[in-house]
């Protein structure tokens, strides 16, 4: 008989453990998926954007493959304002474009800074201004 309660109260003791376990990640979950939304977000991020394009050059034989690495790197300043640095390196690889030869190498780079408060204002709120205008 006692050796049946010991095990309804670890079996309890399992399944809130689990249960709490799941809700943190349900939470942790939702969090991520909002910052991950925040484009202005505190969170290192290097998506890249690859593009094919076919018939370039004169003659129309011409190929070119190029691939955009973007990384976004946040830089706190403080506890109330960050830094977000935006960089654009774009890698190229052609032929055909310049009569028969190949060329490949790295194009022009954009380089963008943004300062953005770390905390939304209290109507939800969150902006970041750069060069490159403000973004909400």
């Amino acid at each position: 008989m006692e050796s049946n309660l010991v095990l309804a109260i670890l079996a309890c003791a399992f399944l809130t453990s689990t249960a709490h376990a799941q809700s943190e990640s349900n939470s942790d979950s939702a969090e991520m998926a909002k910052t991950l939304a925040n484009p202005i977000g505190n969170l290192i991020s290097v998506p890249f954007q690859s593009n094919y394009d076919f018939d370039g050059g004169p003659t129309g034989d011409g190929r070119q493959f190029k691939l955009n690495l973007q990384p976004i790197v946040p830089i706190d300043l403080n506890e109330d304002w960050i830094l977000i640095s935006r960089t654009i390196l774009p890698i190229i690889s052609q032929r055909e474009i310049f009569g028969t030869s190949s060329q490949s190498g790295l194009s022009d780079t954009v380089q963008s800074f943004f300062l953005s408060p770390v905390a939304p204002t209290e109507s939800g709120w969150i902006c970041g201004g750069g060069p490159d205008g403000w973004r909400f």
